[in-house]
């Protein structure tokens, strides 16, 4: 489910924004970080870098010489959706991909059967990016193609048409060099 979140990550643009929090620090080295973090970029107390790891969405400084009112600095990368909403939706697009005719999947943890190809991976990632997105009539992907569906379609309709279309070419992703999004 890994790669099919990486693409879907691609789709929808969530590929990590940067962001700076700052903390004054009072004699407690756990700090929980209410974002899903991608990477840590620095970590900084009065200026100086300090020693730190990231367990779990909590940062966890390695720094003794800290004293209470010191002030910590984050500068971060974070995810705007979560591995496990990204998942809830993907599970949503297997949902239609079973109602309208495609495939009958099933779910064993992070694992899906039967195994998706590369193509059904896109599939799945571009169905769940559909009922992610407000705007879901357009949607320009980092390979540079931009991808527009009818307005005066529901999404439903649209991930109907989505399913119909790749029945009938299953190939439809790798003829938009979709693949040189995850390169």
């Amino acid at each position: 489910m890994t790669e099919i979140i990486n693409y879907l990550r691609d789709f929808i643009n969530d590929n990590g924004r940067r962001q700076t929090l700052v903390f004054t620090y009072e004699n407690i080295d756990r700090i929980p970080l209410s974002l899903e973090v991608k990477e840590i970029i620095s970590v900084t107390a009065n200026g100086n870098i300090i020693g730190y790891s990231l367990e779990s969405n909590v940062l966890v400084i390695l720094d003794s010489a800290l004293t209470e009112g010191d002030i910590i600095v984050v500068d971060l990368r974070y995810y705007r959706y979560s591995d496990e909403e990204l998942k809830g939706y993907i599970r949503q697009s297997l949902y239609y991909l079973t109602i309208n005719g495609y495939k009958d999947y099933t779910i064993n943890g992070d694992n899906i059967e039967p195994e998706l190809s590369t193509n059904e991976k896109y599939l799945e990632a571009d169905i769940a990016s559909i009922l992610i997105l407000e705007n879901y009539t357009t949607k320009r992907l980092p390979n540079g193609i931009t991808i527009s569906y009818p307005k005066n379609k529901s999404k439903r309709q649209i991930i109907e048409d989505l399913i119909y279309m790749f029945k009938g070419n299953p190939d439809y992703y790798t003829v938009m060099n979709v693949e040189k999004l995850s390169e």
